[in-house]
């Protein structure tokens, strides 16, 4: 299941991003280790700025390139932008916000609260809820399609 490989992916040496494409991309046909590279600079909110989720935005690129070709481009954008519509809400009403800055106590843009951050243990405790979740969220909304 894919929640739990983008746990164990998470509390190995991949960021949020990262650890959610990463455990979808087996089923997607595409290398981990590309999918790594690719994920890379959306943790901590894209670049660490404190932006959208990481988890989020590794959800949106697994569920991106998940999505078969169509022989209508219109009809592909549209079931793509509904899939994308139904994520993001689900990940809203569950916690709130996609945003890290609005999701964590500290705002990570900033490198002392960064810090305080990385002592306190939170990436690997609240943000890991977020790569379970969104992992949850995207599984259900791929079976679903």
């Amino acid at each position: 299941m894919q929640k739990e490989r983008a746990d164990t992916l998470f509390r190995g040496d991949c960021n949020c991003a990262q650890a959610v494409f990463m455990a979808f991309a087996p089923e997607l046909g595409l290398d981990e280790d590309v999918a790594r590279k690719i994920a890379g600079p959306f943790g901590g909110g894209i670049g660490s700025r404190g932006e959208t989720c990481g988890a989020v935005s590794g959800a949106l690129m697994a569920l991106g390139f998940q999505m078969t070709p169509v022989e209508d481009l219109q009809t592909g954008k549209q079931r793509l932008k509904a899939m994308t519509g139904r994520f993001l809400k689900e990940f809203e009403e569950k916690y709130g916000s996609i945003k890290c800055k609005e999701l964590l106590p500290y705002d990570i843009s900033k490198p002392e609260e960064r810090k305080k951050a990385q002592e306190e243990g939170v990436f690997r405790s609240i943000c890991r809820e977020y790569v379970r979740g969104s992992s949850c969220i995207l599984q259900d909304i791929l079976a679903a399609k």
